[in-house]
Order: C-alpha cells, then structure tokens, then sequence
C-alpha cells in the first residue's frame, strides 16, 4: 500500500506558512498529478521553523486515502565485499588521525574494528562511514572529510560529503533496483554478545557515536545522521531495546517530542537534556563539550 501524496521532487520551493521564507516543499496528489492546497507540506528550515502538514484530517474533502500498486521488488543493499578494500590507508585519514591524538592506538584500533570505519579516496584524507544494519547488511555508506587537527567536519569552502552509493551509480556499478533505504550507524553492533543487555544511546554523527564509545563503552553508540533521523522507520529495528538519545544543543524539543510520538507505538525511549544548559553553540554536541 502507497501513500497517495508525495514530497514535489523538483527544485521548486514556496512560501512557508509559519515563517514566510521561500523554503517550502508542498505535496503532489498522485490522483491527479496535481499540487495538494497550500498549506500541506515542509519546510526545510528544520531548526528555525520546522513546519510540516501531511494532507489528512481536519478537512473533510481532502482526506488521503490509500489505493494497490503494483509492489516493486527493491534491492537496499550493496555488495559486503566493497568494505575491505577500504579498511587500510589510515595513515591518510583524517578522523583516524585525530582519534590517535586523542586516545590509545589500541581504543581507535578497536573503534575501526567494532565500526568498520574505512578510509575513502573521494575527498584526500575522508573517511568512509559504512551503514550496516541489524542483519549485517550494507545498505550504504557516507564519506566525510575532517580535520585531522580538530576533528571536525570540513565545510570550506564547500563541505566534502557524499555517498557511496551516489559513487557507484556515476560509476554505472549501482544495481538497477537498488533504492537506497537507511539504517541507523552502528546497528550492526547489535548482533555482538555482549551488546544484548546494554541501553542504546543515539546521537546525531558518527563520529560522536565512535567517540562516545570509546569514552563510554556502558551504552551501545548508534548515530542517525541528520536531526530528522529520529523516525519510526529507522528505529523501528531497535523497538524492543531501551534508548536514550543526545540531541545536539538546542534540539531537545524536537527529539523529545518525536521520542514521545514513538513512545505511543511501544518504544521506551529517554532524552537526555545535558547539553541544554552548557555553554555551548546552538548545534554542539558531546564530542564538543570534551573536545
């Protein structure tokens, strides 16, 4: 079953409705093919504005409704075998090179290890952070480039930042139905022994998720990405399993209240409010108030 309306995947944007800026995306109606009324839709200012209608209730003549397509068979996975090649070539990658300045050559060898992190030659010096998941399938990976010296992301003048399977679709090496479809970074780790009692912590980039495990291996580190990535379809593998999540600075509103959204569907999730109160810059994280 498909939900009637889409995100419009064009470039176009309106006017948002809360905040007036042109950096609204309105819904399609795939009845007609046609713009759903004004209001539905989101806008991309996820931290200034963050509003968001999908098209149902409260409207008597405009309620969604559901139809049978024909069910296309998705390939979400890539090949396993592309994650060795790009175990190596650490002496040449920036994150490695700043958690060595940090911690013991055997922490970060156990963090490469337990994370599969691997070392990319998209961007000299990036790293390559594969997304596993609870069944140890590939689903994709993200390449980052750092800052050896101060670890964080490098953003000028333009931020370094791709994926793997943008990668190989330039290559013509992207299976035909593959259709990308997330996972939580780290979820594989879940599948280790000694994981299976341990509270799950989710916070917002994997290199704090790396770090934080190093620091404080009693929870199990997963990262979602993006500050959108706490939703149901990535946390519904780990319903079952206790979390607790570390907004970045000024973003605890928005995850506390999508925790209890997905509370309501049987999840036992926890925001942690540590970082509200430090002096720290709109969008820090843990990895920001030790470093």
């Amino acid at each position: 079953m498909k939900y009637r309306y889409y995100f419009d995947p064009s470039s176009k944007k309106y006017r948002c409705p809360r905040c007036g800026k042109k950096r609204f995306v309105r819904y399609i109606d795939k009845v007609n093919n046609q713009l759903a009324p004004a209001n539905y839709g989101k806008c991309d200012r996820a931290d200034n504005c963050n509003y968001l209608v999908y098209p149902k209730g409260g409207n008597a003549n405009y309620t969604p409704i559901y139809r049978k397509e024909e069910e296309i068979i998705y390939n979400h996975f890539l090949s396993s075998t592309l994650i060795a090649p790009t175990l190596k070539r650490y002496d040449n990658n920036n994150f490695i090179l700043f958690l060595q300045s940090k911690f013991d050559n055997s922490q970060v060898q156990n963090a490469i290890e337990k994370y599969k992190i691997g070392s990319a030659k998209r961007f000299e010096g990036a790293t390559l952070f594969w997304l596993i998941d609870i069944n140890n399938k590939t689903r994709t990976g993200k390449i980052m480039l750092f800052d050896s010296e101060t670890g964080k992301r490098v953003r000028k003048p333009k931020a370094k930042i791709t994926w793997v399977h943008n990668q190989l679709k330039w290559q013509n090496k992207l299976p035909n139905n593959y259709k990308l479809k997330q996972c939580l970074f780290g979820e594989h780790l879940l599948n280790q022994l000694e994981n299976c009692n341990k509270t799950i912590a989710i916070v917002e980039s994997e290199k704090t998720a790396i770090i934080m495990s190093i620091i404080y291996p009693k929870y199990v580190w997963l990262a979602c990405g993006s500050k959108e990535g706490i939703k149901l379809s990535l946390l519904l593998p780990i319903k079952n399993i206790a979390i607790v999540l570390f907004p970045d600075k000024s973003c605890f509103e928005f995850w506390k209240n999508k925790a209890l959204e997905l509370n309501v569907f049987g999840f036992n999730i926890a925001t942690s409010k540590l970082l509200e109160g430090l002096n720290l810059e709109k969008g820090g994280d843990l990895v920001d108030l030790l470093f």
